[in-house]
């Protein structure tokens, strides 16, 4: 049976921060390295690299080089290079089973859908088929105000204590745009993971910057 709870954090919150922002970081590096090989055009001269019909001026004699820059840059904020930044505190976590409905002081519920244990096949370059693992996470906004849910962080730690690797592979549908308070919303999530590594999973859910994190923990047959 499915219920709700509100999560304070675990005892252990010091060590538990540590894996979550580890993971959090290591799974940004992954889907922007999936992301990338952007195909680029050739130069502005011409298509593809073609020579440009027109020619470039040459100074036919010495170039005067560009005098230094004199006017003064106030910093911003009346702050100085002699100044210490304190640096912000972590995201709270909030931990909580597989099949819980967390909900947050924010006003969102977070939940696991659905998880489940599949076979990816690899449809774009660079991907890999194999084992894996699709968790459909659900987001409930009764906050009061519109949230945003396309920069939502999902990662995976698997019982190796390894960060799983994203995939783009079907069934993968991440969220996207907003949600509008009183309505929800639902995103699908692939990671790689070997199947003797399943028995016991933890599941991180960043959905925004500086929100709670919500930290499922489980096992995935």
């Amino acid at each position: 049976m499915r219920h709700s709870r509100t999560h304070s954090g675990s005892a252990d919150e010091r060590s538990l921060h540590s894996t979550v922002v580890t993971a959090v970081a290591s799974a940004v590096i992954l889907v922007g390295s999936l992301t990338g090989c952007i195909a680029s055009g050739g130069p502005s001269g011409g298509p593809s690299g073609g020579p440009s019909n027109e020619q470039s001026a040459v100074p036919s004699g010495p170039v005067e080089p560009e005098k230094p820059r004199t006017t003064e840059v106030p910093p911003p904020d009346g702050t100085t290079i002699d100044d210490v930044i304190e640096e912000a505190p972590p995201a709270p976590v909030e931990d909580a089973d597989l099949d819980d409905v967390v909900t947050l002081d924010t006003g969102v519920r977070v939940s696991v859908a659905e998880i489940s244990a599949i076979t990816v096949e690899a449809e774009t370059p660079g991907e890999l088929a194999g084992p894996a693992v699709a968790a459909t996470i659900r987001f409930e906004n009764e906050s009061g105000e519109v949230l945003d849910v396309g920069g939502a962080i999902v990662s995976l730690v698997d019982a190796a204590g390894n960060v799983a690797v994203p995939t783009t592979s079907s069934p993968a549908a991440p969220a996207i745009g907003t949600v509008d308070d009183g309505e929800a919303a639902e995103g699908t999530y692939v990671f790689r993971i070997p199947e003797d590594t399943r028995n016991e999973i933890t599941l991180m859910v960043d959905y925004a910057a500086g929100a709670p994190v919500v930290v499922f923990h489980g096992s995935v047959a």
